[in-house]
């Protein structure tokens, strides 16, 4: 990776605000999918995992990056890695309210009976 690809592209994020500039979004995902994924990665999560929460935080930012305002003497990047691990955080405690949910359910029994025929 060469010393531009890690620069922000202030251009790039003034032209993504622009949530009907679909050009400038893919351009914005081919430069920054990677950097979200090798920091979910370096959280801990699975391939399958990342892929998820990746895909959960280009949603995130496509709705608040008309509003978000670049300060030049803050790296986006850094702002970008808080907000991917905020999600991936979000998304650890979902999966695992879930799992409980469904162990409490297996554990009382009650799954198995609402799948009983009568």
């Amino acid at each position: 990776m060469n010393n531009d690809s890690l620069n922000t592209r202030f251009t790039l994020l003034q032209r993504v605000c622009n949530q009907h500039d679909e050009q400038s979004w893919e351009e914005f995902v081919f430069y920054y999918e990677k950097y979200l994924f090798m920091v979910c990665i370096g959280c801990g999560f699975k391939h399958h995992d990342s892929k998820e929460i990746v895909q959960l935080v280009l949603v995130k930012l496509w709705k608040k990056l008309p509003e978000f305002k670049y300060d030049k003497n803050k790296r986006f990047r850094s702002w970008l890695c808080r907000v991917t691990r905020n999600t991936a955080m979000d998304y650890f405690r979902k999966n695992q309210r879930r799992e409980k949910s469904l162990e409490k359910a297996f554990d009382s029994g009650a799954f198995c009976k609402s799948l009983e025929i009568s």
